[in-house]
């Protein structure tokens, strides 16, 4: 093959002239020629085979990606429901696993925190009608505690509680509130981790499920439910978790008195948690005041209707009088709010000898709380609490008429309609609208009783 020359611009331009090639040159050009496709098709053919490797990597990360969301969902699922089952099996519970302050703990030779000093503090107005608890529309310091939490050694501390005043008392003076040592896995390696764990001194009685929230940081509302269960009594408490399940249980000494037992016999009362998922959680409690002395032993430490269990028995003809309960609750929660009710029984009997005193307790509530905007919530309780044959229930009403007094009460509802502001999870700011309706035993109402109140509580 010959080319004709192109040096000059001004000749025609070059035409390639073919010659008849000869059989060694055909082979040559041939394999040229396969050369030059090989190499023009081998990087399509690597480019195809490196794709489909792509791909397959590509799967591969997306199902360890997928593998990886499944575990961190189950994980956080599984963190959620250690802080229910945690914040439901004991009043206190919560507060004591919480980290230490470094402007309160005080260090150890070996440098670790052991000591931790805190406490709350709430601050009302409160504007009752006239026949209410609160007619004067008074501020008040609502609540204020100092609490004492020490670790004495690994697993083994010491609580204490300062009630520098509360919304109960009728008096000024500083009261003891609970006071106890812990030991955590009392049972060693014998049993599984946290699943018994012992408190002896001056505990809250484990039943129901609003005695673990009367906080005023831990209640939406300012106001509580009818029913009120709570109480704080000398004695022995064991708690502890297993899976889904958690349980609180005491014997202590029932009375009022923080000084002496005055009867033999003991309280008892028993709490099991359920937790089957995160959100949603099953509580069943028993409680019996054990029998208490008609005398020396007026009032029991059991707190119901806004007062205590108390004789119904004239002192002459009674020794001892007792009180039972039982009730069912059951929480709901989302990520904005919960939804939360519980259903209930009791009875109070004496040995009166010269009357049937027995009388039977009805009690429900229900209670919902929604985040609205940022940090404003609302929040709405409704409770209800009835005695067949009429009981001492001071509820909002005059303590001195409903309870001290001798007018019975049969049946006493409250709404109560409430927002809050959380600018800090230490401090919140509530409004609560409380309505009550209550009727005597002969059938009679007791009107204005209502009252609006507004509480700023911060926690230190």
């Amino acid at each position: 093959m010959s080319i004709a020359s192109s040096s000059s611009r001004s000749r025609a331009p070059c035409v390639p002239v073919f010659r008849p090639c000869a059989p060694r040159r055909s082979a040559a050009w041939g394999a040229l020629l396969f050369g030059f496709g090989w190499l023009f098709a081998t990087p399509a053919v690597c480019r195809d085979v490196e794709f489909q490797e792509l791909l397959k990597q590509n799967k591969l990360l997306m199902d360890q990606a997928r593998v990886q969301q499944e575990q961190i969902t189950r994980l956080e699922a599984r963190v959620e429901q250690l802080a229910r089952t945690s914040a439901e099996r004991d009043a206190d519970l919560q507060a004591l696993h919480r980290a230490p302050d470094s402007r309160d703990a005080v260090p150890d030779a070996g440098g670790n925190k052991r000591l931790i000093l805190s406490g709350h503090a709430s601050v009302a107005f409160v504007d009752g009608q006239r026949r209410g608890r609160f007619p004067n529309s008074e501020f008040r310091v609502d609540d204020a505690r100092l609490y004492l939490e020490a670790q004495i050694r690994r697993g083994t501390y010491l609580f204490g509680e300062l009630i520098l005043t509360q919304r109960e008392s009728n008096d000024e003076n500083f009261h003891l509130g609970e006071y106890y040592v812990e030991f955590e896995n009392a049972m060693g390696s014998l049993v599984a981790d946290r699943l018994v764990n012992l408190r002896l001194g001056r505990l809250a009685i484990p039943f129901g499920d609003e005695y673990q929230v009367r906080n005023p940081l831990q209640n939406p509302l300012i106001s509580h439910s009818v029913t009120d269960f709570w109480g704080v009594d000398e004695g022995i408490g064991v708690f502890g978790e297993k899976a889904a399940f958690a349980y609180a249980a005491a014997v202590q000494n029932g009375g009022v008195s923080r000084l002496r037992d005055l009867h033999r016999d003991k309280s008892v009362a028993a709490r099991i948690t359920w937790t089957p998922v995160s959100h949603l959680s099953v509580g069943v409690s028993a409680f019996r005041t054990g029998k208490l002395d008609r005398t020396r032993e007026p009032l029991s430490e059991m707190w119901i209707g806004n007062a205590f269990f108390r004789p119904v028995g004239k002192a002459s003809t009674t020794r001892t009088y007792e009180a039972e309960l039982g009730q069912i609750d059951v929480r709901w929660s989302w990520k904005t709010g919960f939804a939360k009710g519980a259903v209930g029984r009791g009875s109070y009997s004496d040995d009166d000898t010269s009357a049937d005193n027995r009388r039977r307790f009805d009690f429900f509530q229900t209670e919902l709380v929604q985040d609205l905007v940022g940090n404003l919530y609302a929040a709405a309780r409704y409770s209800s609490l009835r005695a067949d044959r009429g009981y001492y229930i001071p509820g909002m009403g005059s303590f001195s008429d409903y309870f001290m007094g001798e007018t019975l009460t049969h049946k006493t509802n409250r709404l109560g309609l409430g927002m809050g502001y959380r600018f800090h999870p230490d401090l919140i700011l509530k409004f609560e609208y409380t309505l009550e309706d209550s009727r005597t035993i002969d059938g009679a109402g007791r009107p204005d009783e209502d009252q609006v109140a507004a509480e700023l509580s911060v926690k230190f």
